[in-house]
C-alpha cells in the first residue's frame, strides 16, 4: 500500500489529544481500495523534547477509534488494563481507569522491521472519562471510521 503523509498542518481532520507533558496527533488516513478493507494513517507523539512519528500505521477492521470508543463506553471505571494493538504491532494503545473519573492513555510506537529498532512511548495524564472521552472517540471515528 502506497502512502505517503500529508504535513500535519495541512491535515484539518487531524486529532490530538493531551498537552506538553504528553501528547499524541493522528492524522492522514488514506484507504488503499485495492487492498480494502485495509487503510493506513500516521501518527506522532511526544512529551517535553521528544518527538516521534510513524507513517502507514496499517488498520484491518478493529482500529484505534473502536477502542477509544469502547473506552469512553467505560466511564464508569474498570479494573486493569484495556489494550489495542495494530494489526503489525507497530503501535499498541493502553488504557488505565484513575481515581475521580480519569483515564491515563499510553500510547507506544515500535517499528517492525529488519533495518528499524526503536520504541517511544508517551502516556497523556488526565483525560476525563465521560465527554472527553467521548469527544475524543468521536474525533477518532470522524478520522479512521
Amino acid at each position: 500500500m502506497e502512502h505517503e503523509c500529508v504535513a500535519v498542518e495541512d491535515d484539518e481532520a487531524a486529532v490530538r489529544v493531551g498537552g506538553p507533558e504528553g501528547w499524541v496527533r493522528v492524522w492522514n488516513r488514506v484507504v488503499d481500495e485495492s487492498l480494502y478493507p485495509l487503510s493506513a494513517f500516521c501518527i506522532e507523539m511526544g512529551a517535553g523534547e521528544m518527538t516521534a512519528r510513524l507513517h502507514k500505521v496499517v488498520l484491518h477492521n478493529e482500529g484505534p477509534d473502536k477502542f477509544v470508543a469502547e473506552v469512553a463506553e467505560s466511564y464508569e471505571g474498570w479494573s486493569g488494563e484495556k489494550t489495542w494493538q495494530s494489526l503489525s504491532r507497530d503501535l499498541t494503545i493502553k488504557a488505565v481507569f484513575k481515581t475521580w473519573g480519569y483515564v491515563d492513555m499510553t500510547w507506544a510506537l515500535s517499528p517492525r522491521s529488519m533495518f528499524i529498532d526503536w520504541r517511544a512511548e508517551v502516556t497523556v495524564r488526565g483525560i476525563q472519562a465521560g465527554e472527553e472521552m467521548r469527544r475524543l472517540a468521536e474525533d477518532m471515528g470522524a478520522l479512521l471510521g
